[in-house]
Protein backbone atom coordinates (compact mmCIF):
# COMPACT_ATOMS: atom_id res chain seq x y z
CA UNK A 1 0.00 0.00 0.00
CA UNK A 2 3.04 2.26 0.34
CA UNK A 3 3.21 3.03 -3.40
CA UNK A 4 -0.54 3.64 -3.51
CA UNK A 5 -0.27 6.07 -0.59
CA UNK A 6 2.65 7.77 -2.36
CA UNK A 7 0.47 8.28 -5.45
CA UNK A 8 -2.75 9.27 -3.68
CA UNK A 9 -1.51 10.95 -0.50
CA UNK A 10 -3.90 11.47 2.40
CA UNK A 11 -7.44 10.91 1.10
CA UNK A 12 -9.25 11.35 4.41
CA UNK A 13 -10.26 14.97 3.78
CA UNK A 14 -13.83 15.81 2.79
CA UNK A 15 -12.59 18.34 0.21
CA UNK A 16 -12.33 16.20 -2.92
CA UNK A 17 -11.69 19.17 -5.22
CA UNK A 18 -8.67 20.28 -3.17
CA UNK A 19 -7.29 16.73 -3.16
CA UNK A 20 -7.85 16.31 -6.93
CA UNK A 21 -6.24 19.68 -7.76
CA UNK A 22 -3.25 19.44 -5.42
CA UNK A 23 -0.24 19.26 -7.74
CA UNK A 24 -2.61 18.30 -10.58
CA UNK A 25 -2.97 14.92 -8.82
CA UNK A 26 -6.22 13.86 -10.48
CA UNK A 27 -4.91 14.36 -13.99
CA UNK A 28 -1.62 12.65 -13.16
CA UNK A 29 -3.42 9.58 -11.81
CA UNK A 30 -6.46 9.20 -14.05
CA UNK A 31 -5.97 11.17 -17.27
CA UNK A 32 -5.19 9.30 -20.45
CA UNK A 33 -2.03 10.19 -22.27
CA UNK A 34 -2.42 12.51 -25.22
CA UNK A 35 -2.79 10.50 -28.38
CA UNK A 36 -2.46 11.29 -32.03
CA UNK A 37 -6.05 11.48 -33.16
CA UNK A 38 -5.75 12.17 -36.88
CA UNK A 39 -4.46 10.42 -39.96
CA UNK A 40 -1.86 12.67 -41.54
CA UNK A 41 0.10 12.71 -44.73
CA UNK A 42 3.80 13.24 -44.22
CA UNK A 43 5.59 15.61 -46.54
CA UNK A 44 9.30 15.99 -47.21
CA UNK A 45 11.15 16.83 -44.00
CA UNK A 46 8.35 15.74 -41.64
CA UNK A 47 9.52 13.73 -38.66
CA UNK A 48 8.22 10.21 -38.23
CA UNK A 49 6.47 9.80 -34.89
CA UNK A 50 8.28 7.39 -32.61
CA UNK A 51 5.34 5.93 -30.73
CA UNK A 52 4.45 2.21 -30.48
CA UNK A 53 0.79 3.18 -30.93
CA UNK A 54 1.47 4.78 -34.33
CA UNK A 55 2.21 2.90 -37.54
CA UNK A 56 4.02 4.76 -40.30
CA UNK A 57 3.88 3.23 -43.76
CA UNK A 58 4.86 4.36 -47.23
CA UNK A 59 3.07 3.44 -50.47
CA UNK A 60 4.46 4.05 -53.94
CA UNK A 61 1.63 5.64 -55.94
CA UNK A 62 2.63 3.99 -59.20
CA UNK A 63 0.84 0.73 -58.20
CA UNK A 64 -2.83 0.06 -58.87
CA UNK A 65 -5.22 1.43 -56.24
CA UNK A 66 -6.77 -1.98 -55.46
CA UNK A 67 -3.34 -3.50 -54.92
CA UNK A 68 -2.39 -0.69 -52.52
CA UNK A 69 -5.69 -1.02 -50.66
CA UNK A 70 -5.16 -4.77 -50.27
CA UNK A 71 -1.61 -4.19 -48.99
CA UNK A 72 -2.87 -1.55 -46.57
CA UNK A 73 -5.58 -3.92 -45.21
CA UNK A 74 -3.00 -6.71 -44.80
CA UNK A 75 -0.56 -4.46 -42.92
CA UNK A 76 -3.31 -2.91 -40.81
CA UNK A 77 -4.70 -6.33 -39.83
CA UNK A 78 -1.22 -7.37 -38.72
CA UNK A 79 -0.64 -4.31 -36.50
CA UNK A 80 -4.13 -3.26 -35.35
CA UNK A 81 -5.81 -5.47 -32.72
CA UNK A 82 -9.06 -3.53 -32.56
CA UNK A 83 -12.45 -5.06 -33.22
CA UNK A 84 -15.44 -3.54 -34.86
CA UNK A 85 -17.52 -1.51 -32.41
CA UNK A 86 -14.75 -0.76 -29.90
CA UNK A 87 -12.88 2.49 -29.56
CA UNK A 88 -9.13 1.98 -29.53
CA UNK A 89 -8.36 5.35 -27.94
CA UNK A 90 -10.57 4.62 -24.94
CA UNK A 91 -9.42 1.02 -24.59
CA UNK A 92 -5.83 1.84 -23.70
CA UNK A 93 -5.39 5.50 -22.88
CA UNK A 94 -2.29 5.02 -20.77
CA UNK A 95 -3.73 6.33 -17.49
CA UNK A 96 -1.86 5.10 -14.40
CA UNK A 97 -5.14 4.05 -12.82
CA UNK A 98 -8.17 3.07 -14.85
CA UNK A 99 -11.82 2.84 -14.01
CA UNK A 100 -13.45 -0.48 -14.67
CA UNK A 101 -16.93 0.22 -15.92
CA UNK A 102 -18.86 3.35 -15.15
CA UNK A 103 -18.83 4.33 -11.47
CA UNK A 104 -22.26 4.56 -9.86
CA UNK A 105 -21.70 7.46 -7.46
CA UNK A 106 -25.03 7.11 -5.64
CA UNK A 107 -24.48 3.37 -5.21
CA UNK A 108 -20.94 3.90 -3.92
CA UNK A 109 -22.18 6.55 -1.47
CA UNK A 110 -24.88 4.20 -0.15
CA UNK A 111 -22.37 1.38 0.19
CA UNK A 112 -19.94 3.61 2.08
CA UNK A 113 -22.73 4.86 4.34
CA UNK A 114 -23.60 1.26 5.27
CA UNK A 115 -19.95 0.25 5.67
CA UNK A 116 -19.15 3.22 7.93
CA UNK A 117 -22.23 2.56 10.07
CA UNK A 118 -21.38 -1.14 10.43
CA UNK A 119 -17.80 -0.30 11.39
CA UNK A 120 -19.06 2.20 13.95
CA UNK A 121 -21.40 -0.40 15.47
CA UNK A 122 -18.59 -2.97 15.53
CA UNK A 123 -16.29 -0.52 17.33
CA UNK A 124 -19.01 0.09 19.93
CA UNK A 125 -19.66 -3.64 20.30
CA UNK A 126 -23.29 -3.20 19.28
CA UNK A 127 -25.15 -5.91 17.36
CA UNK A 128 -28.07 -4.78 15.25
CA UNK A 129 -30.06 -6.63 12.59
CA UNK A 130 -29.19 -5.51 9.08
CA UNK A 131 -32.80 -4.67 8.24
CA UNK A 132 -32.84 -2.17 11.13
CA UNK A 133 -29.65 -0.60 9.79
CA UNK A 134 -31.38 -0.10 6.44
CA UNK A 135 -34.30 1.55 8.20
CA UNK A 136 -32.05 3.76 10.37
CA UNK A 137 -29.89 4.91 7.45
CA UNK A 138 -32.90 5.54 5.22
CA UNK A 139 -31.15 3.96 2.21
CA UNK A 140 -34.27 2.60 0.48
CA UNK A 141 -37.37 4.15 -1.01
CA UNK A 142 -40.45 4.42 1.19
CA UNK A 143 -42.21 1.51 -0.53
CA UNK A 144 -39.48 -0.88 0.71
CA UNK A 145 -39.51 0.41 4.29
CA UNK A 146 -41.43 -1.44 6.98
CA UNK A 147 -44.56 0.39 8.14
CA UNK A 148 -46.86 -0.27 11.09
CA UNK A 149 -49.70 -0.87 8.67
CA UNK A 150 -47.86 -3.76 6.96
CA UNK A 151 -49.19 -7.25 7.52
CA UNK A 152 -46.84 -9.64 9.36
CA UNK A 153 -46.06 -11.45 6.09
CA UNK A 154 -45.35 -8.20 4.22
CA UNK A 155 -43.17 -6.95 7.09
CA UNK A 156 -41.20 -10.23 7.08
CA UNK A 157 -40.73 -10.05 3.29
CA UNK A 158 -39.47 -6.46 3.60
CA UNK A 159 -37.09 -7.49 6.43
CA UNK A 160 -35.56 -10.12 4.13
CA UNK A 161 -35.21 -7.62 1.30
CA UNK A 162 -33.67 -4.97 3.57
CA UNK A 163 -31.25 -7.53 5.03
CA UNK A 164 -30.19 -8.54 1.52
CA UNK A 165 -29.73 -4.90 0.48
CA UNK A 166 -27.50 -4.12 3.48
CA UNK A 167 -25.50 -7.31 2.92
CA UNK A 168 -25.02 -6.47 -0.76
CA UNK A 169 -23.97 -2.88 0.01
CA UNK A 170 -21.54 -4.08 2.70
CA UNK A 171 -19.97 -6.50 0.19
CA UNK A 172 -19.79 -3.78 -2.47
CA UNK A 173 -18.01 -1.42 -0.07
CA UNK A 174 -15.64 -4.11 1.18
CA UNK A 175 -14.78 -5.17 -2.37
CA UNK A 176 -14.27 -1.54 -3.45
CA UNK A 177 -11.94 -0.91 -0.51
CA UNK A 178 -9.92 -4.05 -1.22
CA UNK A 179 -9.74 -3.27 -4.96
CA UNK A 180 -8.68 0.30 -4.27
CA UNK A 181 -5.77 -1.10 -2.26
CA UNK A 182 -4.76 -2.94 -5.44
CA UNK A 183 -5.17 0.18 -7.60
CA UNK A 184 -8.46 -0.99 -9.20
CA UNK A 185 -11.36 1.44 -9.44
CA UNK A 186 -14.18 1.25 -8.49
Amino acid sequence: MRSLYKDFGDVRSDDFKAWWSDGDRGAMLFANEATISAVTQLTGGDMVVSDPRVLTISFPLNFPKRFLQAQFRRILAKHHEGRRGTQQAKRDGGARFKFKGQPNIKGLERALKVYDHLEELKAQGVKKPQWKIAMDLNIVDDEFRIHRTDTPKTAEDKRRVLTAIVGRLKKKATDSIQNTGKGLFP
